[in-house]
């Protein structure tokens, strides 16, 4: 959403705060769709303010070092629809700790298996 703005209104139709495991992501998504809300632009410097207005202890280089990380925006949709599903996977009673969760081959991506 830092780096993609034309993709940032399908992230909220994937996403939402709670879907992120880290307090820090959960920071960093509430202060861009807090920013994107009020019709204001979502770059790094812009979320840099809306964090320290909320008096987040992410700081500058967080910032920085997430928005040259992202990836290209083709591939960010499909990086949300991982956390999302993620998210749901944690939700279940079942699968409240990874031990429980099922496996969940994710082939190309996280392991180097394309057989």
């Amino acid at each position: 959403m830092l780096m993609h703005s034309a993709v940032s209104a399908h992230f909220v139709t994937i996403l939402e705060g709670g879907d992120f495991a880290e307090p820090a992501h959960r920071d960093l998504f509430s202060a861009v769709v807090a920013l994107r809300d009020r019709g204001q632009r979502t770059t790094p410097d812009t979320v840099i303010g809306e964090l320290r207005r909320r008096r987040s202890p992410l700081g500058a280089e967080t910032v920085h070092a997430v928005a040259s990380h992202a990836p290209v925006e083709a591939v960010a949709l499909y990086y949300a629809a991982i956390v999302r599903d993620l998210a749901a996977l944690h939700r279940k009673p079942s699968s409240a700790t990874l031990e429980g969760m099922a496996p969940m081959p994710m082939r190309g991506f996280l392991i180097d298996e394309d057989d």
